[in-house]
């Protein structure tokens, strides 16, 4: 029953979306997506396991495939995700490691380019526990896979249900050199886990194929969304960092054993080619240790996106 709810949730408020932006005259300019997962970096299967990020964008202006928004609201993302968090050992005891949890997070966002900073701010309600489904979804995926599935004692201690809804704002300030663009920024998130982020990322590739963008919360890579810009023919590197203040995580709960750590570091590295309607995206980020008594050498994550224009 509650996970027809979740579905019932996710289904209404895209409905809703696009109805409101019928009203508003807003069109669908396109999407993006990203998916990551540690597999693809140092294959452990644990901690920040898996996340997909979803993204489809609208907006009432005529300035072609990749418009930018000059005011709040002209543009507006209806941003999806889910992301599977699981302890190093899925079936021992593992007592000092963190609990399973798997969140599934809907939201809308409006992107905004105004006066030389850059950004967008948005609402996300976000549920996790055994209401998502995705504890299920693991075990069927790793027994098809022959991998190591959850046992029962983990699947029993996983962070228990809850649906919060939590406010999402960035900041930045794009500053363009030859071939390339600086971009630091800040993050102010709440929801699931309340946090202040402050970072940077580099583009090294001359113009960015993708006008529009949006920031995976898992891995911190950003991901176009709609159409290509006119460069049809790119090869471009993506580094980046950022360190985090975590004020409250849902995900350690007080009942569990593991203790979260206050501040977390991030640091990126990606490659993005495209020639003519066709390209690829593949990064790595290594993420600092998350609570107290977790391997001090943190874990890669990797992340992969193929795009096309249609």
């Amino acid at each position: 029953m509650k996970r027809l709810f979740l579905t019932a949730l996710c289904v209404v408020l895209g409905m809703s979306a696009q109805l409101a932006f019928a009203e508003t005259q807003h069109s669908r300019i396109g999407h993006g997506r990203l998916l990551t997962n540690d597999l693809l970096g140092d294959g452990k299967d644990r901690w920040r396991t898996g996340s997909y990020a979803l993204s489809f964008a609208f907006s009432k202006l005529d300035e072609g495939d990749a418009p930018q928004a000059k005011s709040f609201g002209d543009v507006i993302e209806l941003r999806g995700g889910v992301e599977f968090i699981a302890p190093s050992n899925l079936t021992g005891a593992g007592s000092g490691d963190r609990a399973w949890a798997g969140v599934v997070s809907v939201g809308l966002h409006s992107p905004f380019d105004m006066n030389g900073l850059t950004g967008s701010f948005g609402l996300d309600i976000s549920a996790v526990g055994p209401q998502t489904g995705l504890s299920d979804l693991q075990t069927r995926f790793h027994k098809r896979l022959g991998f190591n599935v959850p046992s029962r004692a983990k699947s029993d201690a996983q962070v228990s249900n809850k649906i919060v809804i939590g406010p999402v704002l960035e900041l930045a300030k794009p500053i363009a050199f030859a071939g390339g663009e600086f971009r630091p920024f800040v993050e102010l998130r709440g929801g699931i886990e309340t946090l202040a982020r402050v970072g940077a990322d580099v583009w090294i590739g001359g113009t960015h194929p993708f006008a529009m963008m949006a920031r995976d919360p898992s891995s911190g890579f950003r991901y176009g969304i709609g159409r290509t810009t006119s460069q049809t023919n790119a090869i471009g590197f993506v580094l980046g960092a950022d360190h985090t203040y975590v004020a409250s995580s849902y995900l350690f709960p007080t009942s569990h054993r593991a203790v979260m750590e206050k501040t977390r570091t991030r640091a990126r590295f990606g490659v993005m080619a495209q020639r003519e309607a066709y390209g690829i995206f593949a990064g790595w980020t290594w993420v600092s240790p998350e609570f107290k008594g977790q391997d001090p050498k943190g874990q890669v994550l990797g992340s992969v996106r193929f795009f096309w224009n249609f």
